[in-house]
């Protein structure tokens, strides 16, 4: 498992999350049971992963920019791999995340980390799910995979589409 060290940009002013992605917290929760969901854009022009949904904006700010190092497991399974990456328990949460305390305090003590890829091949982000350990397995992750490959994509093309050219740089959501 990895060591949690990359940095992490909150936003200067509260962001609204990107109301494209709450078919992905209603699908998630219903087929996977009660879960925390987060949607991290992946910016490749400047190699950051940006929160643009999450279920608790007071805890995991929208906008907040993360930069991973190029060895960090998260940047090289789920981002460049397009692998899933599961954390299954508290101690794994630990060593991935550096806001693990926050993790915890939203009730993840498992975190599986789905890459969303569109159909050119390219990485559009990542779903970050949580939950308690031990209520997940391989038919769920497969299940994950299924949501993002679909109803994932789907929602990265509308939410580029609204924000137009500016989905990269903006600071919104």
């Amino acid at each position: 498992m990895g060591v949690a060290n990359y940095s992490t940009v909150e936003p200067t002013s509260r962001l609204q999350s990107a109301p494209e992605f709450e078919i992905i917290k209603v699908l998630a929760n219903k087929e996977f049971g009660p879960c925390n969901v987060t949607v991290l854009a992946w910016l490749p022009r400047r190699s950051v992963l940006k929160r643009i949904y999450t279920m608790h904006p007071d805890i995991f700010p929208i906008g907040a920019e993360h930069s991973l190092p190029d060895d960090h497991p998260l940047k090289r399974e789920v981002i460049i791999g397009q692998k899933p990456l599961m954390s299954r328990n508290a101690e794994e949460v630990k060593a991935m995340f550096t806001g693990y305390v926050k993790s915890f305090q939203v009730g993840n003590t498992s975190v599986f980390n789905i890459p969303v890829v569109d159909n050119n091949g390219n990485t559009l982000g990542s779903f970050n799910l949580g939950t308690t350990a031990g209520r997940w397995n391989d038919a769920t992750l497969k299940s994950m995979l299924r949501l993002a490959s679909q109803e994932g994509v789907k929602a990265f093309v509308e939410w580029k589409a609204r924000l137009g050219d500016t989905w990269e740089k903006t600071s919104t959501a």
